[in-house]
């Protein structure tokens, strides 16, 4: 019974999905039922995130809205089980699956969740400042985004010389207007292209 409100609940945002979402939905590809459900919630974290009867298919199949119901699913079974890190690392994912599908505010729902809430300030890695720089995309809000990729330009380099994830935040700038499936995948999108200028 629980999945069936799970499912209700999630249902009334893909009723109508926007026009940049990017689905395999509308060939009929994408089936998330409530006995997938009950089955992959017996999974465990590594199986149901990495193994091959949880969410990464269906993220394959281009069924993003699918697979993000069914990250939200598992959680409600397994959130008070999970390390904070496997939690927060759940709902980013939903996040991008939600995004994938064009479903920004729903997306926005998730990463909010995803954030570190004890994060010290001197971090060497800013993963909240990089979900400022995801959510301001996500929100069209121009300005958040520039303060989150000065802070994350604010880190020190990383053993490799970079610094962390300021070339994936780049990339919703090099691609603002674009939809997320390109911001993730689109060359053009890459740091070494001649970044743009938020239109």
């Amino acid at each position: 019974m629980r999945k069936f409100w799970v499912l209700t609940f999630l249902a009334s945002f893909f009723l109508a999905p926007p026009l940049l979402a990017d689905t395999a939905q509308e060939a009929g590809a994408c089936v998330l039922d409530d006995s997938t459900l009950i089955a992959q919630s017996k999974l465990e974290y590594r199986d149901f995130h990495y193994g091959a009867n949880g969410w990464r298919p269906l993220t394959d199949a281009k069924c993003y809205a699918q697979a993000a119901a069914s990250i939200v699913s598992w959680l409600v079974d397994h959130q008070k089980s999970l390390t904070p890190g496997q939690v927060r690392t759940s709902h980013y994912q939903a996040a991008r699956n939600f995004a994938f599908a064009g479903q920004r505010e729903v997306a926005l729902v998730q990463l909010h969740m995803a954030y570190v809430s004890d994060q010290p300030k001197d971090v060497s890695m800013d993963w909240n400042a990089y979900l400022d720089a995801f959510s301001a995309w996500l929100e069209n809000d121009q300005a958040a985004y520039e303060t989150a990729i000065a802070q994350l330009q604010a880190q020190a380099v990383d053993e490799n010389g970079k610094k962390p994830n300021v070339a994936a935040a780049a990339r919703f700038a090099n691609c603002w207007n674009k939809n997320y499936t390109a911001i993730e995948y689109d060359p053009a999108c890459e740091v070494g292209k001649q970044a743009k200028a938020i239109p």
